[in-house]
């Protein structure tokens, strides 16, 4: 969700929002005529403390990071607060005005206030929504000046290492970790790629925990709630880096969507539903998780598109489906000369689709004014593909054209700027 985001990644981080430098001279604009003097405003001065306490060892949980935050819809005055916990397991947070806290503490090996939680699409600030989450571990009320107190208790999770390497032995660096709970629930309306791991987030921003390989090949993965887990090492194999890999930000969001990645199960599978799965109480630990990248393993898949009525096709979207296995999808854009490739495909058998198949027209003479006709649409097409020991060239797709429907229709005649 956008506003948690905002509230946990930015609000902690600049206290009081973005402020500007001490270098830059900002105008002053001169004080109006007459102009009674200005009534200094009071500070607020409420407090917070309270202890952090490791619940398997019951001492300080010294060094942790609190997070103190007023919650949505609460009175105003709040400010949001960072600290650390001292020697003797206390934290305080000074001068905050009246109105309800969340308190958040986050200590390397424990859970998180955020365990479990997977946002759904960037714009969703639902305030309801997000005070439910930030309040379900209790909050504190500021109503004036005195000092309130709110202790918490941190519960040991658990906690998977193990090693990563390439089929000739060399270790696999920087390679994202993907820990995924086989019985947590997602949202049908909210794909993969829109959808963030708010918890993996915190324990790697606050914690300082890499979801990713060393240079050795080996990882530790700490803080997890109980459930059961598939590991995977997700490699990109296409060649590019997308956005989604790029200075680490897939590592802190919990997962990797570029669409050149593939998940290399433990249990040396490619295909989820053969993967090892590891049951994990709280305080538990599983070690010498090991996974190999067959680096050799892959084919090239590669073919072109065109259209029966002769006309040059101007986009489609390509999806290369395992048939024995809906997870294991490869996707693919079309190329300006109507051609396609699939770089970094395993042994099996597929099913090739295309979707989104359109053509579009420009007016004849290109006059000033002119209004491009409507594009034409292709019906969607499937080609089953086998890859064995080699590259498959040459696939071909032949596409019928057919009628738009009422909402392209109605997409196509909006203006430019506003066609989705």
């Amino acid at each position: 969700m956008m506003r948690l985001w905002i509230w946990l990644a930015i609000a902690f981080v600049v206290p009081g929002g973005i402020v500007p430098s001490a270098a830059q001279e900002l105008p002053v604009p001169p004080p109006p005529e007459q102009s009674a003097p200005a009534k200094p405003i009071a500070e607020p001065n409420g407090q917070i403390t309270g202890m952090v306490i490791c619940s398997d060892t019951h001492r300080p949980a010294r060094g942790a990071m609190v997070m103190i935050g007023g919650l949505p819809g609460s009175d105003g005055g709040q400010r949001e607060v960072m600290t650390r916990v001292g020697l003797d397991g206390r934290y305080t947070a000074d001068h905050l005005g009246p109105g309800e806290y969340a308190v958040m503490a986050f200590f390397p090996g424990y859970l998180s206030p955020m365990a479990g939680v997977v946002s759904g699409p960037m714009n969703d600030s639902d305030p309801k929504k997000m005070r439910e989450l930030l309040a379900k571990n209790g909050t504190v009320v500021v109503k004036g000046t005195e000092t309130e107190t709110f202790d918490v208790t941190l519960t040991r999770g658990a906690a998977i290492s193990g090693r990563v390497l390439y089929a000739d032995g060399s270790p696999a660096a920087q390679v994202v970790i993907d820990v995924e709970d086989t019985n947590a629930k997602s949202d049908p309306k909210v794909s993969p790629g829109d959808s963030i791991d708010v918890d993996a987030l915190m324990r790697t921003m606050f914690t300082h925990q890499s979801l990713g390989t060393n240079d050795q090949g080996r990882f530790r993965i700490t803080g997890l709630a109980a459930g059961t887990y598939r590991v995977s090492a997700v490699q990109s194999v296409g060649g590019s880096m997308g956005p989604e890999m790029g200075d680490g930000f897939g590592e802190m969001l919990g997962g990797v969507s570029d669409s050149g990645a593939l998940h290399f199960y433990s249990g040396d599978t490619i295909h989820k539903t053969a993967a090892k799965k590891y049951e994990l109480r709280s305080g538990d630990e599983v070690a010498d998780i090991d996974i190999t990248i067959p680096e050799t393993l892959f084919h090239r898949v590669s073919g072109s598109v065109h259209a029966m009525n002769g006309e040059a096709i101007g986009m489609a979207t390509l999806r290369l489906t395992d048939a024995a296995d809906e997870t294991l999808v490869f996707s693919s854009k079309l190329r300006q000369d109507g051609t396609f490739e699939f770089p970094t495909v395993p042994p099996g058998t597929y099913m090739l689709s295309s979707t989104e198949v359109k053509t579009f027209r420009v007016a004849s003479p290109r006059e000033k004014g002119a209004v491009d006709p409507p594009p034409l649409h292709y019906e969607d097409m499937k080609v089953a593909v086998i890859v064995k020991d080699g590259d498959v060239a040459d696939v071909q797709m032949s596409l019928k054209e057919r009628a738009a429907t009422d909402e392209e229709k109605s997409a196509e005649s909006q203006p430019p700027g506003l066609r989705k």
